[in-house]
């Protein structure tokens, strides 16, 4: 069990809201939201008494409206200005204040922001029922330019203020946000400096988890799918010793997985005989899509499905494509590696397995 601090919260209605109580909860680092409890609300103000063991999401809720905000422990004063829960003021609590100064600075640079914008414009397009690939391959672009800039800018603000603010709460949460980004040397080495008090919230024990079984040298987490025919199996059991393995995350309705299979079906050509297997797990719902894709796209290789939510929590994966490179023991090797880099990799590594 976590080691646990005292959290205060003392709520204040400005109009009143008409009720009796309001649900305080933790959404987590995986998204999963817990409720605490329940606090009477009594003219108008209401307290809570909680236990922290770090940086955490909370969110009050009452009827069907709700609100989400970060705090470390210690006491939070909370001004609720409307009924809805959409003007929200936090006194007093140095783990808020400390995220929303950390935030400021980053939103600040046009680097990160233009990056949130064009990713966001990007998103947007690929969920269009109509779309023009001139118009796609243009958002592409200009995502593609400004992706290295934002992930950059957020690395480095992150690594500065954990540099100066060695005992912040915000810490571990915002050295999480970027484990997909940055370099894992920086991920390992900073998490490791952090202080063992930083190291018990949500955000710390999945950074860890990562550390262990999701990054380079990691061992393939233990996790169940269905094959075309309903027949339950794990990528590990498919692993085969000796052999480099692509464990491929997709879906049928992504658009930018459909563009890399014929890259990746080049490489499989290439290597398949040569000590390379290829797995693929998708996220799709639609069973009928699946398999309907899997037809069209000609893909000969192993077909897995996962449920959607639980393989993006298990796997940490922000979004897809995604993908995993296993060694010939099993190892990760590499993240997210593209066909054209997995096809340079796998001519060398392969060469020493002959």
């Amino acid at each position: 069990m976590s080691a646990q601090t005292p959290l205060k919260i003392s709520g204040r209605f400005l109009n009143d809201p008409g009720v009796k109580q309001i649900k305080i909860g933790i959404l987590n680092a995986q998204t999963k939201e817990f409720l605490l409890g329940t606090a009477q609300v009594e003219r108008m103000n209401f307290t809570f008494d909680a236990k922290a063991t770090g940086m955490e999401t909370y969110f009050l809720k009452y009827n069907e409206n709700m609100i989400y905000f970060d705090l470390g422990p210690g006491i939070a004063d909370i001004i609720l200005k409307d009924s809805t829960l959409k003007i929200v003021t936090i006194q007093g609590n140095k783990g808020y204040d400390d995220m929303n100064a950390f935030r400021t600075q980053l939103r600040a640079d046009s680097n990160f922001t233009n990056n949130r914008r064009d990713r966001a414009r990007l998103d947007s397009y690929r969920r269009a029922k109509l779309i023009d690939s001139a118009v796609l391959k243009q958002k592409e672009n200009a995502f593609a330019a400004s992706e290295l800039k934002g992930m950059n800018t957020q690395l480095g603000y992150t690594v500065e203020w954990i540099k100066t603010h060695p005992y912040s709460f915000i810490n571990s949460k915002i050295l999480f946000e970027i484990i997909q980004t940055a370099p894992e040397i920086i991920i390992k080495d900073t998490f490791k400096q952090l202080p063992d008090s930083l190291k018990k919230d949500s955000w710390a024990r999945l950074t860890e988890y990562w550390i262990d079984s999701l990054s380079t040298g990691g061992k393939f987490p233990e996790t169940n799918f269905h094959d075309r025919n309903n027949k339950i199996l794990s990528v590990n059991s498919l692993l085969k010793k000796g052999k480099y393995t692509l464990v491929d995350f997709w879906a049928s309705w992504c658009v930018p997985c459909r563009q890399e299979m014929p890259l990746l079906a080049s490489v499989y050509s290439k290597y398949s005989k040569n000590k390379f297997q290829f797995i693929s797990v998708s996220l799709d719902q639609d069973r009928n899509a699946w398999l309907e894709a899997i037809k069209t796209d000609k893909l000969k290789w192993t077909q897995l499905a996962g449920e959607y939510k639980q393989v993006l929590a298990k796997f940490l994966i922000p979004s897809i494509p995604s993908n995993l490179l296993l060694d010939a023991n099993g190892k990760i090797v590499a993240r997210n590696i593209s066909a054209e880099k997995l096809d340079i990799l796998l001519n060398a590594e392969l060469k020493s397995l002959n």
